[in-house]
């Protein structure tokens, strides 16, 4: 099969498949197993595919057309100008997550933060980018996952960071202990009135002064500490 039907066989595959664009997903697909750009498909779009690389395509798209998501299984995504790692379960990086990681990298700089609490950190895929511009700042991250705390003290264990393996609705802060907290896609499956619970817990471990930021998939919120009373 040549590349050019390849791909638009696989458009076919997920035309049907709602919140995804054929086009792009296929070309990427076909990109990562040829470890080659763009434009290479559309100048080689009449060679022939190896037989090999054409059944793991079709086997990825059948993946795809059972809903599972594409970064799953290709196992990465580009993400503020570098590739992570992605596995199942794991938070999939978006455009507009890099807007809220912006938002947060502001809030440190502007603000003098030098110690925060960062509630449901899972992997902390936010991480990498505010200790690239913040290498010194000190992060406590509470996450229930034992294997993501796992992977996350791994992945920074160069860094100052504490983690805490616990429900963060239950865990007793400390008083007034952090210039800032943090909740990163986390509160946005819970009813308000739960998130009312833990809402109090933050104002009572921020220092007065200090600030919230919640960043979640329906909306990007900042906040002064007296809000959250």
């Amino acid at each position: 099969m040549k590349i050019k039907e390849a791909l638009i066989e696989g458009r076919d595959y997920l035309k049907d498949l709602e919140y995804t664009d054929p086009i792009y997903e296929t070309r990427r697909i076909l990109s990562d197993l040829l470890n080659k750009d763009l434009s290479y498909l559309v100048s080689h779009d009449e060679d022939l595919l190896d037989s090999k690389i054409e059944n793991k395509y079709f086997k990825i798209l059948e993946k795809r057309q059972k809903g599972i998501p594409l970064q799953y299984i290709l196992g990465e995504e580009d993400f503020y100008g570098r590739t992570f790692k992605v596995i199942e379960g794991v938070l999939i990086p978006r455009q507009d997550t890099e807007i809220s990681v912006e938002k947060i990298l502001n809030v440190i700089e502007n603000n003098q933060i030098n110690n925060m609490l960062e509630i449901g950190c899972g992997t902390g895929l936010e991480l990498a980018s505010i200790y690239r511009k913040f290498p010194n700042v000190q992060i406590t991250g509470i996450d229930l996952s034992k294997e993501m705390m796992s992977k996350l003290k791994e992945k920074y264990s160069d860094k100052n960071i504490d983690l805490i393996l616990a429900d963060y609705f239950e865990y007793p802060f400390e008083q007034e202990k952090y210039d800032a907290a943090l909740s990163f896609e986390t509160l946005h499956h819970f009813k308000y009135q739960k998130k009312q619970k833990i809402y109090k817990k933050l104002f009572q471990t921020i220092k007065p002064g200090g600030y919230y930021v919640e960043c979640d998939l329906y909306c990007l919120l900042f906040r002064g500490r007296n809000n959250l009373s």
